[in-house]
């Protein structure tokens, strides 16, 4: 009985690691970073350059505008996908720290 369940608990776990590497939408993860209205442009590409590089797994997405005001005041991310908590705070400590920031947000972390 305990072997039938423990490989009934291996195969689920094997099948759950398959459907999430097989699904790129799940392996996908970003931190956007929120700016006031009256952050400029060039608080907006300093603060994407300084906190470039200071934790491993933290890599910035291209800047880019549509026609919406909207994506002018959250238009820096960065990719996570494998980020660890330290890594996080990290990424979070450097940003809390540029002029402009008013704060970040990750859709998958529903604790921020």
């Amino acid at each position: 009985m305990i072997a039938r369940a423990a490989v009934a608990l291996g195969v689920s776990g094997a099948l759950s690691m398959a459907v999430t590497g097989c699904n790129p939408i799940l392996s996908k993860r970003e931190v956007v970073v929120h700016f006031t209205i009256t952050a400029t442009p060039e608080q907006h590409r300093a603060a994407q350059a300084a906190c470039t590089g200071v934790a491993p797994h933290t890599h910035p997405e291209p800047i880019v505008h549509d026609k919406y005001a909207s994506s002018r005041v959250a238009d820096v991310r960065f990719r996570v996908d494998k980020a660890n908590d330290h890594d996080l705070a990290q990424l979070y400590n450097c940003l809390g720290r540029q002029p402009g920031v008013l704060g970040v947000s990750d859709p998958q972390d529903m604790t921020r």
